[in-house]
């Protein structure tokens, strides 16, 4: 009978933890931003607080921003997107349950990660001054001519241009926000120094530019560039 009732506990703690592991697996969301004012328990609403949905083909759910990583509402209603987030069901209005709080309740996203599909872009001019652009699905590049280099003799090579699919972009993306997250910046006012790298970005129409030396990193990710253009 222990034995019995050592495996039922087991069975249990398995069950309950494998399908809590399955349930906070991140996925990929696909759809376009919603914006709609708050609505508390009772369903009364209040205009000057705004929930973010997202609408896919599979149904319209709640994201929760805990790492403040969503732009102005303003700018995101009907934006069409590729989010990252686990699917959970509790509280909406708390990332962090301290005891017992009042919260609407329900299924939701909590975001991890976003790719806006129609407002980031990047230039990345290397070491030698070749350029590596992607706006929209596109990607080019752009290479130093004999006239233009600052020796009169390198030449980069051919212009390329390839239309990179949905899973090729977000992944670009994605590396470059990472090797973007693990390099010390710089301002590019002072000027560029030799073999350096110059980087400007856009999102939501800011644009921002930055310096930095060419490490392994880059280097990866200019390689990842050069094979998606091939």
């Amino acid at each position: 009978m222990r034995i019995l009732h050592v495996a039922i506990l087991i069975s249990f703690y398995l069950t309950t933890f494998c399908s809590e592991t399955v349930f906070a697996q991140s996925l990929d969301f696909k759809g376009y931003f919603v914006i709609q004012n708050y609505r508390n328990q009772k369903g009364i609403q209040i205009d000057s607080i705004k929930d973010v949905f997202l609408k896919t083909s599979k149904g319209t759910f709640f994201v929760k921003d805990c790492n403040n990583l969503l732009p102005s509402t303003n700018e995101l209603h009907l934006k069409k997107v590729i989010l990252r987030g686990n699917f959970e069901k509790g509280p909406l209005d708390f990332c962090n349950v301290n005891g017992v709080q009042q919260s609407r309740f329900g299924e939701h996203i909590i975001l991890e990660d976003l790719v806006m599909e129609s407002s980031f872009s990047y230039t990345l001019s290397d070491g030698s001054g070749n350029r590596y652009v992607l706006e929209g699905s596109v990607l080019k590049y752009i290479p130093v001519t004999k006239e233009l280099s600052s020796s009169g003799l390198y030449d980069g090579g051919s212009k390329k241009e390839k239309v990179l699919s949905q899973n090729e972009r977000i992944m670009l993306i994605r590396n470059f926000r990472k090797t973007m997250k693990k390099t010390r910046l710089a301002s590019c006012e002072k000027g560029r120094s030799m073999g350096s790298i110059a980087i400007r970005f856009s999102q939501l129409g800011e644009d921002k530019e930055y310096c930095c030396e060419e490490n392994k990193r880059w280097s990866l990710f200019i390689k990842r560039n050069k094979l998606l253009l091939e």
